[in-house]
């Protein structure tokens, strides 16, 4: 495999989807907490977010592992940084408050640019919500099992 097109696996498996959660927990916070002025709220939604996006890693872990071996330097250092199986502690926390800065910009940047009702409106309107519930819910169920079970040996 090519280093430019296990960079675009990479992107597609890991990068994008990271943003994209990173801003379905700002909206989803930002339609559940009608007052953000609240910094308990936002610390809350913060953990809550966090927590969210440590265990959205758990399940990629396997194939980006694969992945950094035809990748380029740069990407295989970012994927090493979030491999979480065998890490050391400090890498742990380190995920972590990565993971609470993502998640403190997205629920500030969505409160930000959705101010009123219009994130409310898309959230309940819409199958996003449901969306949102199958996604987060197929996610853990996916990391309480082992990957490695579902590898073809």
């Amino acid at each position: 495999m090519s280093q430019k097109k296990a960079s675009f696996i990479f992107t597609l498996m890991f990068i994008i989807p990271y943003i994209c959660a990173v801003s379905i927990i700002g909206v989803a916070y930002n339609v559940l907490v009608a007052h953000a002025s609240s910094p308990w709220r936002i610390l809350v939604g913060t953990v809550v977010g966090t927590t969210m996006l440590y265990f959205l890693k758990i399940p990629l872990e396997r194939p980006l592992r694969i992945l950094g071996k035809y990748t380029f330097r740069f990407n295989r250092r970012v994927i090493r940084l979030f491999m979480l199986d065998e890490a050391k502690s400090w890498k742990k926390y380190a995920n972590i408050l990565i993971d609470a800065a993502f998640s403190l910009f997205g629920i500030l940047a969505v409160g930000y640019l959705s101010r009123g009702q219009s994130g409310y409106d898309f959230i309940s309107s819409t199958l996003i919500g449901w969306i949102v519930v199958v996604l987060f819910a197929s996610l853990c169920i996916s990391s309480y099992f082992e990957f490695d079970a579902l590898a073809i040996k």
